[in-house]
Order: C-alpha cells, then structure tokens, then sequence
C-alpha cells in the first residue's frame, strides 16, 4: 500500500472504532459508510479486508469487554449477519462505480441500497437466530416490523457519514492524494 492509502484505512478503522464505541444512537456509525467509500475510491479487497477485520476486532471488544457475557466469546451468531451486508454493499459500490466517479444523487443512491441491505439481511438474522420470533412469515414480518426504527437510523447515518468521506475525499482529490471524482 503507498502511504496516502495505508493512512487512509488506518484513519477509517479509528472513525469505525470510535463510532461504534462510544454511546451511540442505535445503528448511527460510520460502518456502512467506510464500506461504500471504500468500494468507490479503491475498489479493491485489498482495502476492505482490513476494514472487516476491524470490524470483527471492534465486535471482540464489545461482546467480551463492553457487553460482557459468560455465554459465549462472541456474543451471538446473528452477529454474522452483519459481515454479510458489509461484503454485498462493498461489491455493490465497487461495480456501480467502477470509474471511481460518483454524485451527490450517487451518494444518496448508494446510501439507500446500502442501508435496505443491510435492514433485510441483519434483521433476517435476528430472526434466524433470536427465539424472540417465532420461525414463520408472521414472526419474520413482525422482526422487520419492530426494527424500522432502526433502520432510520442506519439510513441517516450512512448518509452523513457517506457525505462526510466523500466531501473530505473530494477536498484532497485536489491534491492528487485519490483517483476520484465527485461530479
């Protein structure tokens, strides 16, 4: 990695981590917005690994040492679910924008896509792997129902964030410090 890339992740991973550690709105973090920029601007797995593992570390933290818990290191298998909006928004993001060129409506468009994503995917599940629901339509139904909630919050705040990261990257681009452009 050249120095204005690895700086650039390792400043992701601190946004990520302070974001998701310190007392938050429900589901008001940078993690779907890093994820989108990342797509745009590198577009390589290369880039996105790290943030993953990060992500993973940041949730190590949390389920041992801020939530503890004696029933599992951890915490619980929905866990799961949210790598997996992570790595489709990731692919959405580099394959739309593969000329590592996006608008404003491009930063709305993919903020929305991302946050139905991952609305669908995690809350999916919570289903799958809460006894909370029961385990037919009826119970899926009722999961989505009780997290639209929160799936405001995961809307607006990859949509701050997303606007947040490509306006600073947008300030540098001036400087030749990234290949992009925001139209």
């Amino acid at each position: 990695m050249k120095n204005h890339k690895l700086l650039t992740i390792i400043s992701l991973l601190v946004i990520l981590w302070i974001t998701r550690l310190v007392p938050h709105v429900p589901n008001f973090t940078a993690a779907s917005a890093i994820v989108l920029f990342l797509g745009v601007i590198y577009g390589q797995w290369k880039y996105f690994i790290p943030i993953l593992l990060g992500y993973f570390a940041c949730d190590l933290w949390i389920t041992n040492f801020v939530y503890k818990s004696d029933s599992a290191w951890f915490g619980s298998l929905s866990l799961a679910y949210l790598y997996i909006p992570y790595i489709i928004n990731f692919i959405i993001s580099k394959y739309l924008h593969s000329d590592h060129k996006i608008s404003t409506m491009g930063i709305v468009r993919l903020s929305l896509i991302s946050s139905v994503i991952f609305f669908l995917v995690s809350n999916f599940g919570v289903w799958m792997t809460d006894a909370l629901y029961p385990k037919t339509i009826s119970g899926l139904l009722l999961c989505y129902w009780a997290a639209i909630p929160f799936f405001a919050y995961e809307f607006v705040a990859t949509l701050f964030f997303s606007v947040s990261l490509f306006s600073i990257a947008s300030v540098l681009t001036t400087k030749k410090t990234f290949a992009f452009e925001l139209q």
